[in-house]
C-alpha cells in the first residue's frame, strides 16, 4: 500500500513539473522593415524566436531570442505583447507579484516597460512593450537575448498568445547593422504566416569597418610569412 502511494505521488509530481515546464514558440517570421530585414524571400524569414514558458501558478517566462540581430529602439517599441484582458500591469525588480512583470535577463541593456505600448509601426497596436536604452544603431550594450516574466491571476501561456488590435502576437524592433524595423510572430496560438510587407530594397548585414578588414588582412599576412618559413625550413639543403 506503501509503495502505491509513493508510485501515485511521484507521477503528480512529474505531471506538475511537466505542465510548468510546457512551452509554446513562436518563430518572428512577419518582416515589417521598410527595407526587408530578413532578406526579401518569406519563405526565408526567421529572425529568432519568441518562447512562452509556464513557469509557475499565474506566472508565464517570455524569452526572446533574436536571429543574427540585436535589438534596436529610436521611434520604435523594441518589444511589444498582449496579455487577455489588458490588465494593468506594472515592472517590479522585486519579487514578482499579481498584475506585475519582472525582467530576468536583459541582455546587458535597460529597458523601461510601457502600458500602453508605444509605436510599433506595421506590427499594429499592442498592449504593453519594452524599450531598451538607446544607442547609435543599436539598443546599448547590443543585446540579442531579452527575458522576462508576467504574473496574472489564473494567466497561462495561452494568455498570451494573442493579437489584440495587433497584426500578430509578438513584435520586436531589429538591426542586422544596415536597415532596422518591425519583425512579428505569432497568429493567436499559432504560428504567423510568413510574409515581407514592404518592397524595398532587401538589407544586406553591415560590410566590416575598414580596422576589422586590416586586421583580418594583416592576419592573413602573418599566417602566409609563417607558412613560407616552414617550408624553407623543411626543404634546406
Amino acid at each position: 500500500m506503501t509503495r502505491k502511494l509513493l508510485l501515485v505521488a511521484l507521477m503528480a509530481v512529474t505531471l506538475v513539473a511537466a505542465s510548468n515546464a510546457s512551452a509554446d514558440v513562436f518563430t518572428f517570421n512577419v518582416d515589417y522593415c521598410s527595407n526587408p530585414c530578413l532578406g526579401g524571400v518569406p519563405a526565408n524569414n526567421n529572425a529568432g524566436t519568441v518562447t512562452l514558458t509556464q513557469a509557475a501558478t499565474n506566472i508565464v517566462t517570455v524569452l526572446v531570442q533574436l536571429n543574427n540581430l540585436v535589438f534596436h529602439d529610436q521611434g520604435l517599441e523594441s518589444f511589444a505583447f498582449n496579455v487577455t484582458g489588458n490588465p494593468a500591469l506594472s515592472l517590479t525588480t522585486g519579487v514578482i507579484a499579481n498584475n506585475q512583470v519582472k525582467i530576468t535577463n536583459d541582455g546587458g541593456s535597460t529597458w523601461t516597460f510601457h502600458n500602453p505600448a508605444g509605436n510599433t509601426d506595421g506590427a499594429g497596436t499592442f498592449m504593453y512593450s519594452f524599450e531598451c536604452a538607446a544607442a547609435p544603431g543599436q539598443c546599448a550594450g547590443g543585446p540579442s537575448t531579452f527575458e522576462f516574466q508576467v504574473d496574472v491571476t489564473g494567466l497561462t501561456v495561452a494568455g498570451l498568445e494573442i493579437k489584440g488590435s495587433a497584426n500578430v502576437d509578438f513584435a520586436a524592433n531589429v538591426a542586422n547593422g544596415t536597415c532596422t524595423g518591425m519583425v512579428g510572430a505569432g497568429n493567436g496560438t499559432a504560428q504567423s504566416t510568413p510574409a515581407t510587407t514592404n518592397d524595398g530594397t532587401a538589407c544586406a548585414a553591415a560590410v566590416p569597418e575598414p580596422t576589422t578588414l586590416a586586421l583580418v588582412g594583416s592576419g592573413l599576412i602573418t599566417l602566409g610569412m609563417t607558412a613560407r618559413r616552414k617550408w624553407k625550413a623543411r626543404h634546406a639543403v
